[in-house]
């Protein structure tokens, strides 16, 4: 009784031991140790949305096992490789070093890079609306705005394809004034700090400033009366005018001209108007 009892206290402390000493060595073997050799010639190559960091194995290599590579001081990844290439999903300032993992412990860190990524997006939801000759052009954020320098909207008249600046902004909005008639397209670029520029997709509208024909006369030569008219001052759209005789339309005549004339046909009095007709409308 007395044997079978030793043994089981002498066994008991053998494994007490044993987990003891496991643990010990779990922990040592996270510390940073300054007598480890650290790697060497750690270089950047940056590529604006992605880095690549390399560098050159430690003097010594006995018991190295990889290198741990940090991103704002969290460990992102281990390679043997002598490169690692990161390219952040978002947009911002990151900070990089490797370290050397030996059996016995970590090395202390490489120097440090401070990285900034980033990506250019496009503005999201352009939308442009017409209040007579005005357009208000709104959009949302892009999807990331680390690194947003402001916003370019520009105006692309539709038929020639001539594209006009508007202004520029850091706010989600501009108001394009004064717009004379035509069909346009509005795009809103967003300009960033490294990334360069993204368009946004293109908001259509059709702007017509409503205005009548001026300074109608109306004169009998023979038996028809002559009605001469000035054209709108703007007349991108006009498609023609309506002629109108005592409140009734009588005819069409198109843009290009501005004189009509009507036979009489012995009436002793008529009223004329004349209306401007604008294509799409």
């Amino acid at each position: 009784m007395h044997t079978k009892t030793r043994k089981g206290i002498y066994m008991f402390k053998k494994v007490l031991f044993f987990i003891t000493i496991f643990v010990a060595t779990t922990l040592f073997a996270q510390e940073t140790r300054p007598d480890l050799d650290p790697v060497r010639n750690f270089e950047e190559d940056w590529n604006v949305n992605s880095v690549t960091y390399s560098w050159d194995a430690p003097l010594d290599t006995t018991g190295l096992i990889n290198y741990k590579v940090y991103r704002d001081s969290s460990h992102i990844a281990s390679t043997v490789a002598f490169s690692f290439t990161d390219s952040p999903s978002l947009n911002g300032y990151y900070l990089y070093y490797v370290t050397a993992l030996y059996n016995y412990g970590e090395s202390v860190p490489s120097q440090t890079y401070n990285a900034p990524i980033c990506t250019a997006h496009p503005p999201l939801n352009v939308n442009a609306s017409v209040n007579g000759a005005d357009v208000t052009i709104t959009w949302s954020p892009p999807v990331d705005t680390g690194f947003l320098l402001y916003y370019r909207v520009e105006r692309i008249v539709q038929l020639v394809g001539y594209t006009e600046n508007v202004g520029t902004t850091t706010s989600t909005s501009m108001l394009d004034e004064d717009v004379p008639n035509g069909e346009y397209a509005y795009r809103v670029t967003a300009y960033y700090n490294y990334a360069g520029q993204f368009p946004s997709s293109l908001a259509a509208v059709t702007v017509v400033n409503w205005e009548i024909p001026s300074n109608l006369t109306v004169s009998i030569v023979g038996s028809n009366a002559v009605l001469n008219w000035s054209a709108p001052d703007d007349d991108l759209l006009l498609d023609g005018y309506y002629i109108y005789r005592n409140g009734s339309r009588i005819d069409f005549v198109q843009s290009y001209s501005t004189t009509y004339s009507d036979p009489l046909n012995n009436r002793e009095r008529a009223f004329y108007q004349v209306s401007a007709s604008y294509r799409g409308f």
